[in-house]
């Protein structure tokens, strides 16, 4: 999984939806700072896996044998806990779960 920059984005789909672009919301917080290499945001769901038909729909990707999506939520998690990385971190409090086991708090 990699981040898509804000240049990448707007250069397949056109436009830029980032707050923090020169044009966007937030564009006082980037003001002189060049938001090309940072990661877009403020994109939907449907505007994602749109990026991710066209990205795949250019020649060269097409020849090349690449297909790009959005990674599934099993994915998600896996990457989110930096995969077989986390298990050895010394710093790691909580214990890993199973499949169909839920963290709950009581409050």
């Amino acid at each position: 999984m990699y981040e898509v920059t804000q240049g990448q984005y707007e250069e397949i789909m056109g436009t830029n939806p980032s707050w923090f672009s020169p044009t966007g919301f937030l564009k006082d917080k980037v003001k002189d700072l060049d938001t090309s290499t940072f990661p877009v945001e403020s994109v939907s769901w449907e505007d994602a896996v749109a990026f991710c038909k066209k990205l795949s729909a250019l020649p060269k990707e097409r020849a090349a044998g690449r297909v790009y999506r959005l990674p599934t939520e099993a994915e998600w998690e896996y990457s989110c806990r930096w995969g077989p990385f986390f298990k050895t971190l010394p710093f790691r409090r909580l214990p890993l779960l199973h499949p169909g086991q839920h963290r709950l708090r009581a409050v």
